[in-house]
């Protein structure tokens, strides 16, 4: 995974080498497919220079709208943030810079201007900013990045659960599941998330192996994976 490093100076700022043509890169933060697919999945507008795009995240009711101040191919985008729920936002302007490394490789140098450290949102925001850059570079290296969505369908995802997603009341532990529920709901809820109290569990697909070590080795994998999830749906 490309190493994303901070850069020094008044406003935050970033850059990471990813392993794709600069026009690949390009497309993922000029198109609002490119960009639902690393910051969040619910991105709408245009996303042409004197556009206007908006990026929701739901769960905490904050939206953001950007106004596309210029998009040049295949080197630079330019946002100014017009509307935010966050106020320390509006006014400060998101730059995406793109430079050539070779045919195959990137540069991309990332500033937002205006999120400084004296800013109250500063560490949330900048942890965010940290994280969706690595999902951009993964979206771009990989095909997948980790855009903003909610946490039970990304588990569902996960574990290729997402047709067999449910939601089942008085199952699990915070801590642990416990042996009677293992005993109990391993059959029936075979291969299923089962969530109570803010706490996920992935049962069993079956008993053969043990049900204890089954639904244990599955829901610490579901765990690590979805780890940095859980904190970047806070920062948004």
């Amino acid at each position: 995974m490309p190493t994303l490093q901070r850069q020094p100076g008044p406003d935050y700022a970033a850059h990471v080498t990813v392993g794709v043509p600069i026009e690949t890169a390009f497309a993922a933060i000029s198109t609002v497919d490119g960009l639902r697919g690393w910051w969040t999945e619910h991105t709408d507008g245009s996303a042409e220079p004197g556009g206007k795009l908006r990026f929701e995240f739901p769960k905490y009711e904050i939206t953001k709208f950007m106004r596309v101040e210029e998009s040049t191919r295949p080197t630079l985008v330019r946002w100014i943030c017009a509307e935010c729920s966050l106020p320390e936002w509006v006014g400060t302007e998101l730059t995406f810079e793109l430079t050539e490394a070779d045919p195959a490789r990137t540069e991309l140098r990332f500033t937002h201007a205006g999120l400084q450290p004296q800013l109250e949102c500063y560490g949330s925001c900048s942890a965010g900013w940290d994280y969706y850059l690595r999902s951009l570079a993964s979206y771009l290296e990989t095909g997948t990045g980790q855009p903003y969505r909610p946490i039970n369908r990304d588990l569902a995802d996960l574990a290729g659960l997402a047709p067999r997603l449910h939601r089942v009341a008085g199952v699990g532990h915070r801590h642990g599941p416990q042996d009677q529920a293992r005993s109990t709901y391993d059959q029936e809820n075979a291969g299923r998330i089962l969530e109570r109290g803010g706490a996920l569990w992935l049962a069993p697909f079956n008993d053969q192996v043990g049900p204890s070590r089954r639904w244990t080795s599955l829901w610490h994998s579901a765990r690590r994976a979805t780890h940095s999830r859980r904190h970047a749906d806070r920062w948004c």
